[in-house]
């Protein structure tokens, strides 16, 4: 066998391992055109910036993103319920619009859709997914509770009602002064800052001497009384935590936003 010299060895080795950076340098940059082409860009707004991301379209589609933004992000109204009261009533004329067959025919479209969304397909949007369901099944029970309620406000009275609902189902069932009570209570109350809000004792005073005292007293119940507290109890997905996974979700991400006054 013919023994080789040793520099003819080194400058074999040596070439052999040019050959092999050139190789890999190769398979990277053609990883990274193969990776530019499959980037995509998606953007969505937030309430003073709009994001545009770039994302991998072979991990998931622009429907998936969309779908799955619709489902977290608290600012579209695609799985909003129009049809109730606990948002839109301000008077008795609103409560007269309402319709429990218009409420069935929206809120059981919109668990349709809600149910069978194709969402980006990981255990976090699945699981968020899950959490908006069950939101806006709660949400169609109350809303049509309610409904039905201004007509028959004994059917108020639920098992899963938190303790201090039952106050407000007991002056809307008994009425006269007890409702009065009840709505004064309610209209004075603290708010955050520990005092009566203004507006709210202006307001009580100057409907509760008025013919239609009852009316304002039924409407300010139900709506601040007993909706503001069956709504704590309905689980809500988290916006802010939102916002940060679905921007793992891009490889990078740019915004514009409104300047501040």
């Amino acid at each position: 066998m013919r023994v080789l010299p040793v520099f003819i060895i080194l400058i074999l080795l040596q070439s052999c391992n040019q050959n092999k950076h050139i190789e890999k340098q190769t398979k990277e940059k053609g990883s990274t055109i193969k990776l530019n082409m499959n980037l995509k860009t998606f953007s969505w707004d937030e309430p003073t910036c709009t994001f545009t991301g770039n994302y991998d379209s072979t991990l998931y589609t622009q429907e998936q993103l969309q779908n799955t933004f619709d489902i977290g992000s608290g600012l579209s109204d695609r799985f909003m319920i129009r049809t109730e009261c606990g948002t839109f009533c301000r008077s008795y004329y609103d409560i007269e619009q309402l319709n429990v067959d218009s409420l069935d025919a929206e809120c059981l479209a919109k668990l349709r859709d809600l149910k069978s969304l194709n969402i980006v397909n990981k255990p976090y949007w699945i699981e968020i997914k899950k959490k908006k369901i069950i939101e806006l099944e709660m949400e169609y029970k109350f809303s049509r509770l309610m409904i039905i309620g201004f007509q028959y406000p004994d059917t108020l009275s639920i098992d899963d009602c938190p303790r201090k609902c039952y106050k407000y189902v007991d002056a809307l069932v008994s009425g006269g002064d007890k409702l009065i009570k009840v709505w004064k209570e309610l209209k004075y109350a603290p708010d955050a800052s520990g005092k009566a809000n203004p507006y709210s004792i202006k307001d009580y005073e100057e409907k509760v001497s008025t013919e239609d005292k009852y009316l304002h007293a039924q409407i300010d119940v139900m709506l601040y009384g007993w909706w503001n507290t069956v709504n704590e109890i309905i689980p809500r997905v988290d916006a802010l935590n939102f916002q940060v996974e679905f921007a793992k979700l891009f490889t990078d991400v740019t915004s514009e936003c409104e300047d501040a006054d």
